[in-house]
């Protein structure tokens, strides 16, 4: 998915470009079910704040934006 994003992240909006991760949490919990999924929700959210926001190579979760993506990640988890 990162490497998806790094060629469209010129093009789309990172809101946009963050449903290629929500795809792979979808995709994880109905193929190997909830722990997968735990798993790939947390490792999206840290790939995408690190590698493809524009701070790259630096993680900072005290931003309003990724804790809505990891609220919306988990939201998914719950739902599935």
């Amino acid at each position: 998915m990162t490497l998806l994003g790094e060629f469209v992240k010129r093009r789309l909006e990172p809101t946009n470009i963050v449903m290629f991760y929500l795809l792979a949490v979808v995709i994880a919990a109905i193929r190997w079910g909830q722990g997968p999924a735990v798993v790939t929700s947390v490792l999206s959210v840290l790939a995408f704040d690190f590698f493809l926001n524009p701070a790259v190579s630096y993680v900072e979760c005290s931003s309003s934006r990724v804790s809505f993506y990891l609220c919306s990640f988990f939201s998914q988890l719950v739902l599935l």
